[in-house]
């Protein structure tokens, strides 16, 4: 676990949070979170979102027998609607997202390849795929589930955090978001 992370739950020091955990992919906050929670004995309500279609599968033995775990596969947005997605399949983790920042960027395509064929070098790299993805606002989500207030909300959708935000009108004029926590191309963002 990192240091922000410990930060976060030292400032969230709670019995049954709500994490919302968007662009979760592989779930390594939320496992960083419980590691952490779990040193405490505290326990919290997990919502992970990714609308990458492999995700279920990284995460298949993660979300077994744990009902304080719920993932979801949508793309929380600023709409109700299905949109065109942005899947890297050649660096799943990084560049896969509504708005792809990535896709038109040279540099950091051919940096990305040149890692995985020295990482990988029997595998063929694929390209980029879009595929179509359900979205729904934060807003919405949290009414069809009645979910009243968020206590963290971590973001890592590259480049689509703020049309998550605007997602979320009602929850944030309402002060029903306690922490918000952006991850930017490897760098944190925590907003309380």
């Amino acid at each position: 676990m990192n240091e922000v992370e410990s930060e976060i739950l030292n400032y969230l020091n709670k019995e049954n949070k709500i994490i919302f955990d968007v662009g979760c992919f592989r779930g390594n906050f939320t496992k960083n979170i419980i590691k952490n929670e779990n040193k405490h004995g505290l326990k919290s309500r997990f919502f992970l979102f990714d609308p990458n279609p492999n995700v279920k599968n990284y995460l298949n033995q993660f979300l077994k027998n744990n009902e304080k775990i719920k993932y979801f596969n949508l793309a929380l947005d600023n709409s109700n609607t299905k949109k065109k997605f942005t899947l890297n399949q050649f660096f799943e983790s990084s560049g896969s997202s509504l708005i792809s920042a990535h896709k038109e960027d040279k540099m950091y395509n051919l940096s990305r390849k040149a890692f995985m064929q020295i990482t990988q070098p029997f595998k063929k790299i694929k390209d980029y795929t879009e595929i179509e993805v359900q979205t729904q606002t934060l807003d919405n989500f949290c009414k069809d589930n009645n979910i009243q207030n968020i206590d963290l909300l971590k973001l890592d959708t590259d480049g689509n955090e703020f049309e998550v935000l605007k997602g979320a009108e009602n929850l944030l004029s309402k002060n029903k978001i306690k922490l918000i926590d952006i991850i930017k191309k490897g760098l944190t963002n925590s907003i309380g």
